[in-house]
């Protein structure tokens, strides 16, 4: 039984139809890419699969089970996380609070026990420290836990995006071009990072990617989109090769300049 499963799902925005029969399944442990221009329709899948928008057609399945009717926080709690193409931290606490915030849906005290510091508080306190840190720690971030997440260099940022995302205790990591805007040092390390990650924690992740060696770096099977349809799926071999890929990414006429524009925002 597949992690993942997408049964031709449709989603449109007013008179746009930003996905068409899309369909496709991720197996345990699998890493997967899911490429194609900017509007084709890449981001807009993980924030159904997450929950932040509604299908309206079709069924997303984790694990054989519906998920499309749940809440963000729902799945969540079943084991599905996500970063973002636009680093979202919290700017002005540190490395360890950013993580720590993260680490506080596990928390089982109530306001009581907060304001009257009980013994109960004191001892998650000091679980969600202790595990906050060692999260980081396996990062390569434990040197930098009282820096302000905003002062950290921007691939530091990034990493500590991923890092709150695996406090969540996920099996599917969903990562939004994790090397965007990244030198190619910063692109090779990042690339390192999510192997390690891959193999210490046991992750199925799904990677939206423009850099195309981070994608073949890493990837057993890629998903080709362009505008909301799927138009290739197979092995990184097989996507380099493929006309109708190339053409995507290298077509210019001017119908494909303006229907770009179109799905832009998608």
């Amino acid at each position: 039984m597949a992690l993942l499963e997408l049964q031709q799902i449709e989603k449109r925005f007013g008179g746009i139809c930003a996905l068409t029969d899309i369909s496709f399944k991720v197996d345990e442990n699998d890493i997967i890419g899911l490429i194609g221009p900017n509007g084709a329709g890449k981001t807009t899948i993980f924030n159904l699969v997450t929950g932040a928008y509604d299908i309206d057609n079709g069924t997303i399945l984790l694990r054989g089970k519906p998920i499309n009717k749940m809440r963000p926080d729902q799945i969540i709690n079943l084991g599905v996380a996500r970063t973002f193409q636009n680093i979202r931290l919290f700017k002005k606490l540190t490395v360890l609070d950013n993580v720590k915030a993260t680490l506080y849906h596990k928390s089982k005290y109530n306001i009581l026990d907060a304001l009257l510091r009980t013994s109960n508080y004191k001892q998650i306190e000091k679980v969600i420290d202790n595990e906050a840190k060692e999260l980081l720690k396996k990062m390569d971030l434990g040197e930098h836990l009282n820096i302000q997440s905003d002062n950290l260099a921007y691939g530091l940022q990034r990493k500590l995006e991923i890092t709150r995302a695996l406090a969540l205790s996920p099996e599917l990591l969903l990562l939004d071009e994790p090397a965007a805007g990244m030198n190619p040092k910063e692109v090779a390390d990042i690339i390192d990072l999510i192997k390690k990650i891959h193999y210490q924690f046991h992750l199925t992740m799904v990677i939206i990617e423009h850099h195309m060696n981070v994608i073949t770096s890493l990837c057993n099977n890629i998903i080709v989109l362009n505008f909301g349809r799927t138009i290739a799926e197979g092995t990184p071999e097989s996507i380099q090769k493929n006309p109708s890929v190339i053409e995507a990414y290298l077509g210019s006429s001017s119908q494909k300049k303006k229907e770009e524009t179109v799905y832009a925002k998608y």
